[in-house]
């Protein structure tokens, strides 16, 4: 029997554009290279289904078979991020509409609008057909739903999601008045007579009420993962193989809490710079304790992407591609799949770079990825029976928080740099971490960290309250909890029932901005002065609590910046302003306890990722340097490097992107 098993690299196959004569060539030397996965038809309604009901499938079941005979294991795609001409000339429903009122035109790709009951049904025909046709083949090991939610545009005004949102809101808040009272619409004479008035937020004389545009961001987030959900029901329904889709970085906007909730694995593309390589550590961060199983990157570049000024070039680092590659086995992830394979020919795509050229000849990528793949062969035993040791710390991640810093609420707070700032001052420090979401368990961790998260609703709070009871220790803000679920203020105090939970007092805030503006400092007990940024908020304590920061100067001094509450076994700490980066590192280096790798230490720049058995013992270290710059690694006693069988001595020096995989 054919196995068909991790950890997978991968590519995008496109064998649709290309003779058969080329396809078994092209088959050859992905088995040459070390390629054991490909994932196929994401982008081929129109060469399946050429014309409404007549479905030509026999060409995709010799691609099949082939991959199949030649032990490939294959990702199969629904195709619905692409609908053909024949569907959007002759429903023209199901085009997304643009803020101006106008049509998206066909010849794109993501024109269509998940919201569209047209589309949905189309894109049933299609699935429901390919779980009939495909789910058999062995090589089959995982389906891949459309392709990359959002990546395009994130929002339509057609009039079908006009019709599904004013649905949505009457579901949501029952009645017209209830919406009027939670949102405040008061205020500018905004109240709404009847569910059939409320409009999309387009564009008009000014901007729109906040918690129009919060719940209109929440519907189309819930639109993307109701169209996800209805192929991944009907995918399950034929076959045990494993869903997913390919999600991005949070510039899509949206909910991946949602999207991903029901899927069984968590897939992503990833395209960041050779000098961005921590935001890879980043990204997997939240990745890994998502699910149970392993992750996957489903897209990157092996040499650059983009067009003929092309960006994140890994041909001009050497060594990056195959410290990106094993980032991803290190941190928890089982495959490492590039777009593409092989060039396009054709299209808007022709000048993003690939594993082999458009003419066939492998490209510059061929000798990390069969470095790679001979050094995955060699550690597999030890990769497959390790994870990554659980962290002591987690960080709070919220997509709803994104839609809330988006429109006007601290509008000087882009929230995906502010919270990556904050995850630096662990990875900097070798502290091990997780990055979670909101609705995640809490109680194996020690310190939660909650910073620029402006909802903390009342189900969250309780978590977090038993939390801090157990012993854990909450780290609030700074910038959180000044907003309702509703995306409105508080109208008791600052932070609502956090407030009287934890007996404290937010009595002044303001902005730190503005032309001419003096710098406040504060000064932290243990830590040093340091400059106040982007806000100031003072803090009252009005039970029991201890003053950690203090403000200098400017409006508030005198008052507390930062306090600690004790509650039940555990603690609250409460940052009023983002303090500077030096210090917030020396901070939390102080509140994590201690929470770093004994068995090693290195140079900032340098990854140590601790891998343990199944009873949590440390059996082996990966070491990457993702910085790119080298530098030193320094290990408690001599160790085997497994990727070379070497003995490595306690005290080396690393190369530019140098990667180890030590075993005690």
């Amino acid at each position: 029997m054919i196995k068909f098993k991790p950890p997978y690299i991968g590519a995008a196959f496109y064998p649709e554009v290309w003779d058969k004569s080329e396809i078994e060539e092209d088959i050859k030397r992905m088995k040459g290279i070390g390629i054991n996965m490909v994932r196929i038809a994401e982008f081929a309604w129109a060469y399946m289904e050429p014309a409404e009901g007549k479905y030509e499938l026999g060409w995709l079941h010799e691609v099949i078979k082939l991959l199949e005979k030649n032990e490939i294991a294959v990702t199969m795609c629904t195709p619905t991020a692409t609908p053909p001409e024949w569907l959007t000339s002759g429903y023209p429903e199901v085009l997304a509409v643009k803020e101006d009122g106008t049509a998206y035109q066909h010849g794109t790709r993501r024109h269509y609008c998940p919201a569209s009951p047209r589309y949905r049904e189309f894109s049933k025909k299609i699935t429901s057909l390919l779980v009939k046709e495909f789910s058999g083949y062995e090589a089959v090991v995982a389906w891949q739903l459309d392709n990359e939610f959002g990546c395009e545009f994130n929002t339509c005004w057609c009039p079908a999601c006009l019709a599904a949102f004013r649905k949505y809101l009457q579901k949501k808040y029952k009645t017209i008045e209830n919406l009027n009272t939670l949102w405040g619409t008061g205020i500018w004479s905004q109240n709404y007579s009847g569910f059939k008035h409320i409009p999309l937020p387009s564009r008009g004389a000014a901007s729109h009420h906040p918690s129009l545009y919060f719940n209109y961001k929440e519907f189309m987030s819930n639109s993307f993962a109701e169209f996800a959900r209805i192929q991944e029901k009907l995918i399950h329904k034929g076959t045990s193989a494993p869903v997913t889709t390919n999600g991005m970085p949070c510039f899509h906007r949206l909910d991946y809490q949602e999207l991903f909730r029901t899927l069984d694995f968590i897939s992503c593309d990833f395209y960041m710079q050779p000098g961005e390589l921590w935001t890879y550590i980043y990204e997997f961060d939240w990745m890994r304790p998502f699910k149970r199983r392993p992750f996957w990157m489903m897209e990157t570049a092996a040499t650059w992407a983009g067009g003929l000024v092309p960006s994140s070039s890994y041909v001009l680092n050497k060594g990056a591609l195959r410290a990106k590659m094993w980032l991803t086995y290190a941190l928890g992830g089982e495959t490492v799949a590039f777009w593409h394979w092989r060039a396009h020919w054709s299209g808007q795509e022709m000048e993003h770079g690939s594993v082999t050229y458009s003419w066939g000849e492998p490209t510059l990528a061929e000798k990390s990825v069969r470095q790679v793949r001979e050094e995955l062969d060699r550690s597999f035993e030890l990769l497959s029976s390790t994870s990554v040791k659980k962290p002591k710390s987690a960080i709070h991640l919220s997509y709803p928080a994104m839609w809330v810093f988006d429109f006007g609420a601290r509008s000087q707070v882009k929230y995906d740099t502010a919270l990556q700032q904050f995850y630096k001052a662990f990875l900097e420090q070798s502290i091990p971490r997780d990055v979670i979401y909101t609705e995640a368990p809490v109680k194996d961790y020690s310190v939660v960290y909650s910073p620029f998260l402006p909802i903390i609703d009342e189900e969250l709070l309780k978590k977090m309250k038993d939390f801090v009871l157990n012993g854990g220790t909450w780290v609030i803000g700074p910038l959180s909890g000044f907003r309702t679920a509703d995306n409105t203020a508080h109208k008791d105090s600052d932070m609502g029932i956090i407030e009287d939970l934890f007996k404290i007092h937010v009595r002044h805030k303001f902005p730190l901005a503005g032309s001419g503006t003096a710098p406040v400092y504060m000064e932290w007990s243990g830590i040093g002065k340091t400059k106040c940024e982007n806000f100031a908020v003072s803090l009252e304590i009005k039970g029991h609590g201890k003053v950690l920061a203090v403000y200098k100067n400017g409006p508030v001094a005198g008052l507390n910046a930062i306090v600690e509450v004790p509650f039940g076994k555990g603690k609250a700490v409460f940052l009023g302003t983002v303090p500077g980066y030096k210090e917030l590192k020396a901070w939390i280096k102080k509140c994590s306890g201690g929470d770093i790798c004994r068995a090693a230490a290195a140079s900032e720049g340098i990854l140590i990722t601790e891998r343990v058995n199944k009873d949590g013992t440390s059996v082996a270290l990966v070491i990457i340097d993702h910085g790119g710059k080298g530098g030193k690694l320094e290990t408690k006693k001599a160790m085997t490097n497994i990727l070379t069988g070497k003995k490595v001595k306690k005290l080396l020096k690393l190369a530019p992107y140098e990667v180890l995989f030590l075993k005690y």
